[in-house]
């Protein structure tokens, strides 16, 4: 199959200008440097359809991104171009399932009035106005999200638009005993805990044997009972509008380990001595840490309960649905012929670039 002619990226085709400014492309987006970014002319084909430039730069920018040089702008509209050539591929692939056009064109027209109902008129205007879309493009768009939706269900064999569910959905009893044996960790609620932080920048005090010095001082005085968020005020670098308070957590989330296991192990009150941060290599800042709060966790619940059982079988059923998406999608990926603009395509070797 021939390659589509395509514009050249970052240049000016005259007569007609191909290209235009990032800072006049919306007044709405964050502009820091001047960037050329494509108008128009063809960004991928995917089997017999393709994507045009002017689609994929609406897509990158209807989120109104902070983009200020070229190379930021080359990986968003990568990322957002590996996007819509999924969702075109899968668009065709519902599409060849035999849905009747007249039924998708019915749901398209009941999911347009409900947003406008929902939105109202001004508002929905608005937002096309921002985001680049008129009526056609946004039912176009939606029309394509239903086609790729009936596709992935019926690649999980549930039943859609025009197919009949073929796959059992039953989790059987011994399997799901099976599940919670393995995953009864995973059921379980493990202790929250909650601290108060002063994170010591160790370049604000004049390096790092000065930072050291002052976080031990400033442990000895937060442990004699000064008021440490009030410490965390006056020499914190982090979360000074909270006192050096956090959210609480889940210990299992903690990125830091060494703050897990003095979790673990500490009292409510306690301080950790000063931790470098990083734990390796030339430190950044000496983190000082108060236990607030440690809520005990609890054991996984009994399996007899209805709602464990759901929880497994819900859990199970939706790794297999992904399992299943991915074989799908791969096998259609190895079907459908794809090319993508050598500009914006990923930076992966490939006879295109």
């Amino acid at each position: 199959m021939n390659r589509p002619t395509t514009l050249t990226l970052f240049a000016v085709i005259p007569p007609l200008a191909a290209l235009v400014l990032l800072a006049s492309a919306s007044s709405s987006q964050t502009v820091k440097a001047k960037v050329w970014i494509p108008l128009d002319g063809v960004a991928a084909q995917v089997g017999d359809r393709i994507i045009t430039f002017g689609e994929l730069r609406r897509i990158t920018f209807a989120g109104q991104p902070d983009i200020s040089t070229a190379d930021e702008l080359r990986a968003a509209m990568s990322r957002d171009l590996e996007r819509a050539v999924q969702l075109r591929m899968q668009a065709q692939a519902g599409e060849d399932l035999g849905v009747d056009p007249t039924r998708v064109d019915l749901i398209v027209s009941r999911l347009q009035e409900q947003r406008l109902r929902q939105e109202g008129a001004a508002a929905l205007a608005a937002r096309f106005e921002i985001e680049g879309l008129d009526p056609m493009d946004a039912a176009a768009d939606t029309r394509r999200q239903i086609y790729a939706q009936h596709w992935r269900l019926s690649a999980r064999g549930l039943e859609s638009l025009a197919v009949r569910e073929s796959r059992e959905r039953f989790v059987r009893p011994g399997l799901l005993s099976e599940l919670y044996r393995t995953n009864r960790g995973l059921l379980a609620r493990p202790p929250e805990v909650q601290f108060q932080i002063l994170d010591l920048n160790v370049a604000a005090v004049g390096g790092a044997e000065a930072a050291s010095t002052l976080a031990d001082a400033l442990m000895g005085r937060a442990r004699a009972g000064e008021d440490f968020g009030l410490l965390v005020e006056e020499f914190g670098s982090t979360m000074r509008d909270t006192f050096g308070v956090t959210e609480r957590y889940p210990i299992t989330l903690l990125k830091d380990a060494r703050l897990a296991r003095f979790a673990s192990s500490a009292a409510v009150g306690e301080f950790t001595g000063p931790l470098a941060i990083p734990e390796q290599g030339p430190p950044a800042a000496f983190r000082l840490a108060k236990l607030l709060v440690l809520e005990p966790g609890a054991p996984a619940p009994p399996f007899v309960r209805r709602d464990v059982q759901k929880v497994l079988s819900s859990r199970f059923q939706a790794e297999q649905d992904e399992r299943m998406i991915r074989r799908a999608v791969d096998k259609l990926e190895a079907s459908t012929f794809v090319w993508r603009h050598p500009r914006i395509a990923p930076a992966t070797p490939s006879v295109d670039s």
